[in-house]
């Protein structure tokens, strides 16, 4: 079936069914590449465990310490779920999948849960909106000019703490939990409970 197809439709078509290399290919963390291994200087996968690199060295961060987290996020099983540690990426895992679903899934919902407002107010900010920050692709999307920042001419993005429009009509909701009234008549195709 590949006979025939260009290095760049395989490319889209990788893009377009394995959230991980969409992650990789339009999203930064902390300024860096979002990555889920190391790459010696010569392009050659770095395989050492995170103890055998010396402390004189680079520290890589979520590069090459949590290669795990690519196998969860390529995994488009309806039903998911994850028991976890504090600090192990999964977060920011959950937000690259997200984004990725309503990027590559037009006039799509998800729905993104929280025991507590504040936790909504406080993810929306410091997570969504430093994905948006540092990828021009992602902010394009949500309708402001990668450039500069401002609103798109025509375009209305939704951008709040609750509510974010992605691409061609997709909706990110988040939401609390703690009330049941607080997701009552939103259409859904996604519901991530963190």
């Amino acid at each position: 079936m590949i006979e025939g197809l260009t290095k760049q439709e395989i490319f889209e078509y990788q893009i377009q069914n394995r959230p991980s290399i969409w992650a990789q290919y339009h999203t930064k963390l902390r300024g860096r590449p979002y990555r889920f291994e190391q790459l010696n200087p010569d392009g050659t996968l770095d395989l050492r465990r995170p103890y055998q690199v010396s402390p004189k060295e680079m520290n890589i961060g979520i590069r090459g310490q949590r290669q795990f987290l690519q196998q969860i996020l390529d995994d488009q099983h309806p039903y998911k779920s994850e028991q976890k540690s504090r600090q192990c990426g999964a977060s920011e895992n959950e937000v690259r999948e997200v984004l990725w679903f309503g990027d590559t899934h037009p006039y799509s919902s998800v729905v993104y849960v929280f025991p507590t407002f504040d936790q909504v107010a406080d993810f929306s900010k410091t997570r969504i909106e430093e994905v948006m920050r540092e990828s021009p692709y992602i902010k394009g999307r949500m309708g402001y000019d990668p450039l500069t920042g401002k609103k798109k001419q025509g375009e209305d993005p939704v951008d709040n703490v609750r509510l974010r429009k992605l691409g061609d009509n997709s909706w990110l909701y988040f939401r609390s939990g703690s009330t049941p009234k607080a997701g009552e008549g939103i259409p859904c195709d996604v519901v991530v409970f963190d």
